[in-house]
């Protein structure tokens, strides 16, 4: 049993990769801005509350703005109830909670972005607990070059999502009948009316690979697989960096037959 990551981890890809990058249209959009250099929080941070943030932008406007932040954070505060109940961190919860709430009353950008920074540090209590740092949230203090990036970040994304939505789902799963017994954990970020989209916040120097290209098309087969009106109309599979703002999107009918029944069979085992 694993998750999607994981599982991608445990098998032997094909020479290049199930599917190559170059076989996507990548996208460049340029709106004339360039991100500072000087960061001063860890770029898996940003990252987090790049995706979380772009999540809380397209969710559902008719929910109260307090469900829709827990659940656009809804990793943290998994993390936050891990922390506390088998790692000895009496107060996660209780710290996650008050910083989310503090967004939702908030109207300063700087202190949106500095919450969901030090809401993120939560993350890795449930993704791998073993190299967490209590009370992580407490370093986190943004200056502004990193508050500008994240900024400028969410601005792209929305310029993207707003170009190829609009987006009908974010952080979906795929129900009991889209996993299996090997793959039984795993979800995805963002969900179109007809292509599904991964969000990697990557730097220049970071690439993605066929671990990346392979984790969008399982999503797509576990998709559907699960039987979900919302995957029906899925015919692409996307990549999107905003901090590069680059795009990559492939048509799912260019992707070989043999490939797609290749991963379903000897990946995911169906």
């Amino acid at each position: 049993m694993a998750t999607v990551t994981e599982r991608i981890r445990q098998i032997e890809q094909p020479y290049g990769g199930y599917i190559r990058l170059s076989e996507f249209e990548r996208i460049h959009f340029d709106y004339g801005v360039i991100l500072n250099a000087d960061e001063n929080v860890d770029a898996s941070l940003v990252a987090s509350a790049v995706e979380y943030l772009t999540r809380l932008l397209f969710s559902n406007h008719e929910e109260k703005i307090g469900k829709r932040i827990t659940t656009a954070f809804d990793v943290s505060l998994r993390g936050a109830c891990i922390a506390q109940a088998y790692f000895g961190q009496k107060d996660a919860i209780d710290v996650c909670l008050k910083l989310l709430g503090a967004m939702g009353r908030s109207s300063s950008v700087r202190d949106i972005i500095t919450n969901a920074l030090k809401i993120v540090t939560f993350d890795v209590w449930y993704r791998n607990p073993f190299n967490a740092v209590p009370d992580g949230y407490k370093s986190v203090k943004p200056n502004k070059a990193t508050i500008e990036n994240i900024y400028t970040m969410l601005k792209r994304s929305k310029n993207f999502f707003e170009k190829y939505g609009p987006v009908t789902a974010t952080g979906f799963d795929f129900k009991s009948s889209g996993y299996t017994k090997t793959v039984d954990k795993g979800d995805g970020d963002f969900l179109t009316a007809d292509m599904l989209c991964d969000m990697k916040v990557y730097r220049p120097q970071t690439k993605i690979t066929k671990k990346e290209t392979l984790q969008v098309l399982m999503y797509w087969i576990m998709g559907q697989h699960s039987g979900q009106e919302v995957f029906k109309g899925i015919t692409k599979i996307g990549l999107y960096n905003p901090r590069q703002n680059v795009a990559y999107i492939l048509n799912v009918s260019k992707i070989p037959a043999e490939v797609i029944r290749e991963v379903e069979e000897k990946v995911i085992c169906y």
